[in-house]
């Protein structure tokens, strides 16, 4: 693990599906390829997502710290912990995901407790992102039981729901166990962050459309003020709506600028700027370059990396 270089990075909440013991055919048993280019936005959810590494290697960046990973690692990430993960190799690594929410299995074990459950994970916890087999081999075997009882086909017979229960207590103990003796991690009891989860999800969708967004739809959206939602939006992102906007713009446009290859223009309409010079400004006090001067000199790295 070390520390990141760059913390100055949009994350967005993303309402991930977690795993529903009535409806097991939402479960997607891909392996999901991982994309080669720089980390452009973290994401966060409120549920804890587990994955296998089923080939290649890359890092996984959780918060401010990154992790290397390579086949055979397993990840675990907290509700509300930043991450993403990237592929460092010239082909994708291939990676098994799964979301869970954890009052929701346990409880099918039995377990009620939701205040101490959560009161294990947002105060206990001192490890998180990569776990190897020769680093943590009890963690990791755990969490590839998890992704496999859940993908069991034999999810009809007796005591599943029980079974899956159980390997996600035991893992939850085994984390607590070997962060003991540690400093722990900062996991958020974040009920700001949770209130103003509605407008995050309508900004990552209208900058994925392209769309304009107003603060006023925003604190809407959550049943708020004008006033107070900037005042609560402020206190969770760490910085004003308008702001956090802005900055999922350009990143989106610096994602653009690499993966395609689509001209000035067309990136600026993509992400919602009404003209080019008012994207190109905003760009350039960003990152310090024009988007043509930026694209040249990032893609023309991520080509010879790819030839190597």
């Amino acid at each position: 693990m070390r520390k990141c270089p760059n913390t100055d990075l949009p994350a967005v909440y993303v309402d991930a599906d977690a795993y529903d013991y009535s409806d097991p055919a939402r479960i997607d048993r891909r392996a999901v390829p991982l994309e080669i280019y720089e980390v452009d936005y973290l994401h966060y959810h409120s549920t804890m997502e587990i994955g296998l590494c089923d080939s290649g290697e890359g890092f996984c960046y959780v918060e401010d710290n990154i992790y290397p990973f390579r086949a055979g690692d397993v990840q675990i990430v907290f509700p509300f912990q930043r991450h993403l993960s990237r592929s460092t190799t010239s082909a994708p690594s291939n990676w098994y995901w799964l979301n869970l929410d954890c009052n929701a299995i346990l409880e099918r074990g039995g377990f009620t407790d939701f205040a101490r459950i959560e009161g294990w994970i947002s105060t206990q916890m001192a490890l998180c992102g990569i776990f190897s087999k020769q680093e943590h081999p009890e963690i990791n075997r755990l969490v590839k039981a998890l992704i496999l009882s859940i993908w069991d086909d034999s999810r009809e017979t007796p005591y599943y729901g029980e079974l899956v229960c159980s390997y996600l207590y035991t893992l939850i103990f085994e984390l607590l166990r070997a962060s003991y003796a540690l400093p722990k991690l900062s996991l958020p009891r974040n009920k700001k962050l949770f209130a103003v989860s509605p407008a995050l999800m309508r900004i990552r969708q209208a900058v994925t459309r392209g769309e304009p967004v107003h603060t006023a739809e925003l604190a809407a959206a959550c049943s708020m003020s004008d006033t107070n939602f900037r005042r609560v939006f402020c206190e969770a992102v760490g910085m004003p709506p308008k702001k956090y906007i802005m900055k999922c713009r350009i990143k989106k446009a610096e994602h653009l600028l690499l993966a395609t290859d689509e001209t000035i223009l067309a990136i600026s309409e993509q992400v919602g700027f009404a003209d080019v010079s008012g994207f190109n400004r905003q760009f350039m006090q960003k990152n310090g370059m024009s988007p043509s001067q930026f694209q040249k000199k990032y893609k023309t790295q991520r080509d010879n990396a790819a030839r190597k």
